[in-house]
């Protein structure tokens, strides 16, 4: 079995040696697609955790709300 690093040697050594541009934009497709989907997971901003901390501190004092009164509040519906 070889490692990750090993298999990102390959694959660079590989992609060195391409000279097919319609392979290298398929790859190119393929590893921009995985890209945005880890983004997805990793991308937040400042504030939010912030924002999480918060409101878990809320909840923590007892301050909750059914979600019919949430929406009153906030105006979602």
């Amino acid at each position: 079995m070889e490692t990750t690093l090993s298999l990102k040697n390959q694959l660079h050594g590989m992609i060195d040696l391409i000279k097919d541009e319609s392979i290298l934009q398929a790859i190119y497709t393929l590893l921009k697609k995985e890209w945005e989907v880890e983004e997805m997971y990793v991308a937040v901003s400042e504030a939010e955790p912030l924002a999480i901390d918060e409101g878990l501190a809320q909840l923590e004092n007892g301050e909750e709300y059914e979600h019919a009164e949430a929406e009153k509040i906030y105006k979602f519906a």
